[in-house]
């Protein structure tokens, strides 16, 4: 056993440890960019493309880093910078703020900054101050640690699976409590409770409420009853909604009912930060490690399935909602299996196959709806049902090629354009993936039928 003064080394390491899941998090944000050239050509140029903070919401802030207002991609980079220092060191405040105001001030962005709206293209007079900037400070840095702090808390979950809200009330840490999350205070519920989906970590701007976990044993010590009397279980009837119309649009809240009165977090931040990048990484990781290991024939219970399915189509809702991005940062999902001759052909062409798992990742959903907007690539609606489609297309490889790619083709339909009936096919492309070891998808898009029948041979089952 170490002596005191051991002792106190350790525990003076361990309040300067840095907090590694919050950086992580913040990290991998990727600085929201100006939008497409065709959409940048009508507009002055340098605007960047984020107005108002309704423009990204909820877990869009899992994946992208904006700021409201910014003018150009370089500031908004230099602020993310800062923040992720801030984050690193436990920065204060007024130090955060002497490290940035000077970079500000040099890129025209403090004090009265004429702004230009990316949709309008008129300016706006705003004021960049002390307030501005204390908001962009507080809101990053809470979610960073929520964030960090719920993929610590999911890691311990089998062994501390009950979280408690906690609300702090009015002192000199919080001078202006919120009454109505007070009325969530000490409520008690599982870690995977529906509830934490809306309720985890901070709640609001300038909001101070929190989680915490605890085991068996943390629950009768704190309420010195047993587990099973104190944690609660929500029910469908408990979760409400309202609709407000914010900055001219409409912004839809979850909420919470309890003992008749129905509690709200600020608008947009009705969400769990980080939960869904989690979900995601952990959900693709658990899968890989399920199937490798197995044989050819393993099959995915229709379970498995339907959360892959799910999972999927979460993340391609909430990456299709983003505009493109400067970071090369991948984030990964499973989007099916390979099985019977398809498994067997990528095999042979790829020695270095690791697992059967067929990975999507969030720069190809990007690539494929910029081609849909040319009326070439895969619709939103389609590519949602990719997972499920992979199962349905004929899959198949081409005559003239031995690169390895398959190619999943539907069965053909007729449009019209330009006053005449062509017959089409939906194309989905798997092919190698170095990085990760495994079949990925590289795109989708709509092709003549004669495509599949002139190039390519179908793959039997």
């Amino acid at each position: 056993m170490p002596d005191k003064s051991e002792l106190q080394a350790m525990i003076n390491a361990a309040w300067k440890m840095e907090p590694k899941n919050a950086i992580d998090f913040f990290k991998k944000k990727q600085v929201k960019a100006v939008l497409t050239a065709k959409e940048a050509q009508k507009r002055p140029k340098g605007v960047f493309g984020h107005w108002d903070w309704t423009d990204t919401m909820r877990e869009q802030h899992d994946r992208v880093f904006v700021v409201s207002k910014a003018t150009s991609i370089a500031l908004v980079k230099d602020i993310k910078k800062s923040i992720q220092a801030a984050i690193k060191n436990g920065t204060s405040y007024q130090d955060f703020a002497n490290d940035i105001i000077p970079t500000l001030k040099k890129r025209g962005w403090w004090g009265d900054v004429n702004a230009v709206n990316p949709e309008t293209g008129k300016t706006k007079q705003i004021v960049v101050d002390h307030r501005r900037l204390r908001t962009i400070y507080g809101t990053n840095m809470k979610t960073a640690y929520d964030a960090g702090k719920y993929k610590e808390m999911m890691e311990e979950a089998d062994i501390a699976p009950y979280w408690r809200f906690v609300a702090i009330p009015k002192g000199p840490l919080n001078p202006h409590p919120r009454e109505s999350h007070a009325a969530l205070h000490n409520m008690v519920l599982r870690y995977d409770d529906p509830f934490w989906e809306v309720f985890f970590g901070h709640k609001g701007w300038n909001c101070h409420c929190s989680t915490k976990s605890y085991t068996k044993q943390g629950i009768k010590k704190l309420y010195g009853k047993s587990a099973d009397e104190v944690v609660q279980k929500s029910k469908p009837e408990n979760f409400v909604s309202k609709t407000e119309t914010i900055q001219g649009k409409q912004i839809t809240t979850r909420g919470y009912k309890v003992g008749g009165k129905e509690i709200y977090p600020d608008a947009g931040w009705d969400y769990a930060p980080g939960a869904y990048s989690y979900r995601h990484q952990e959900y693709l990781k658990q899968t890989i490690d399920m199937i490798d290991g197995k044989d050819a024939k393993y099959e995915l219970t229709k379970q498995q399935k339907q959360e892959i399915q799910k999972n999927f189509k979460e993340m391609v809702k909430i990456d299709a909602s983003v505009d493109r991005v400067e970071s090369q940062y991948k984030s990964m999902v499973a989007a099916g299996i390979l099985e019977g001759a398809v498994e067997t052909f990528c095999q042979k062409n790829f020695s270095q196959l690791k697992s059967p798992i067929i990975t999507f990742d969030q720069m190809r959903i990007r690539h494929t709806l910029r081609e849909a907007e040319k009326h070439t690539g895969l619709t939103k609606e389609t590519l949602e049902k990719v997972p499920e489609l992979l199962d349905e297309y004929t899959p198949a490889y081409k005559i003239d090629s031995n690169n390895g790619q398959v190619f999943f083709f539907s069965k053909p339909y007729e449009i019209v354009e330009n006053g005449t009936k062509k017959r089409k096919r939906n194309k989905i492309v798997i092919g190698f993936d170095e990085r990760t070891k495994t079949m990925t998808y590289k795109t989708g898009y709509v092709v003549d039928d004669r495509d599949f029948y002139e190039n390519h041979k179908p793959i039997k089952k």
